[in-house]
C-alpha cells in the first residue's frame, strides 16, 4: 500500500505522481531507465522514492571508476566526471557546455569523446545489447588507443520526449 512518504519527492515535497517521476526529468531531477542509476536512486532515497536530484547524481558520478557523460538531446555536453576525463583524455572545461558534432573528430581537445558519443566514427564497434534501452556497445578507438564498453540511457522528459542521455564508459583496455 501507499503511505504518506511515497507521495513525496526526494526533498519531502508533495509533487508529481511517482509514475511520471519514474519516466524522465521531473522538477530538475534525473530519472532514467538504467539499472545503475535506479540502484543509486533507491540508495539515495532510502528505497521509498525513485527520484534522484541532479546534484546528488553528479556528486555520485565524481567517485565512480567508470566515466559518466551527461549530454542534452542536441549533443551539448552538460557534465563529465573525472573518470571520463581520464579515460577519454579530455578536460571538463574544454567540453562542458559545448555542442559536439562528428566533424570535431580528430581535434586533440576532444580526445576520444567524439567517437564515444558518435560510435559510428570509431574504427571498431560491436553492439552488445539487443534493440531498445540501454544500448551497450564495445568499441575500440585509435586516438587515444582504447577498448571501451559504453552504456547509453536516454533521459525522457515529462511528455515522453528524449531530452538527453547518460553515457557510462568502462575502460577495458
Amino acid at each position: 500500500g501507499r503511505n504518506e512518504k511515497s507521495d513525496k519527492n526526494a526533498h519531502g515535497e508533495r509533487g508529481a505522481s511517482s509514475r511520471a517521476a519514474q519516466r524522465g526529468i521531473e522538477n530538475g531531477k534525473i530519472v532514467g531507465e538504467n539499472d545503475m542509476i535506479q540502484l543509486f536512486q533507491k540508495k539515495m532515497s532510502g528505497g521509498e522514492s525513485n527520484e534522484l536530484g541532479m546534484e546528488a547524481f553528479l556528486e555520485l558520478a565524481k567517485v565512480l571508476e567508470d566515466g559518466v557523460v551527461l549530454y542534452a538531446a542536441d549533443f551539448t555536453i552538460l557534465s563529465v566526471n573525472r573518470s571520463a576525463e581520464r579515460i577519454l583524455g579530455i578536460q571538463k572545461e574544454n567540453v562542458e557546455r559545448k555542442k559536439i558534432t562528428p566533424d570535431l573528430k580528430g581535434q586533440e581537445i576532444y580526445g576520444g569523446l567524439i567517437e564515444t558519443i558518435f560510435p559510428s566514427l570509431a574504427p571498431v564497434v560491436v553492439q552488445i545489447s539487443e534493440s531498445g534501452w540501454p544500448q551497450i556497445t564495445d568499441m575500440e578507438l585509435e586516438t587515444p588507443p582504447l577498448k571501451l564498453r559504453t552504456t547509453l540511457t536516454p533521459l525522457v522528459g515529462r511528455n515522453g520526449e528524449t531530452v538527453g542521455f547518460v553515457k557510462i564508459i568502462r575502460d577495458k583496455t
